[in-house]
């Protein structure tokens, strides 16, 4: 990965994601969207991602089985922040 590098991920609140997620700041992530629809874990995994890795992260309730739904959200990220480079 790039460093400096933007991603998102889908169920990146917590489990195999949420690793995914980690993995990811660790090696330079500039930024990350996690999508999850556990809107407690969300807020709870950008808080602990921003002050261990110092990345600007946001959390976004979707439920990743609606694909419609992921697609809107990716479409939002993009355009309102410019945050996705990649997905996860």
């Amino acid at each position: 990965m790039d460093h400096g590098a933007n991603a998102a991920d889908y169920s990146g609140a917590r489990g195999l994601g949420y690793c995914m997620s980690e993995a990811l700041c660790e090696v330079g992530l500039k930024a990350i969207a996690i999508m999850d629809v556990l809107q407690e874990n969300g807020d709870a995994t950008v808080a602990e991602l921003h002050k261990k890795y110092n990345v600007a992260a946001a959390f976004y309730k979707v439920d990743v089985r609606d694909a419609q739904a992921v697609s809107d959200v990716i479409s939002s990220v993009c355009q309102a922040a410019k945050i996705v480079d990649k997905a996860a």
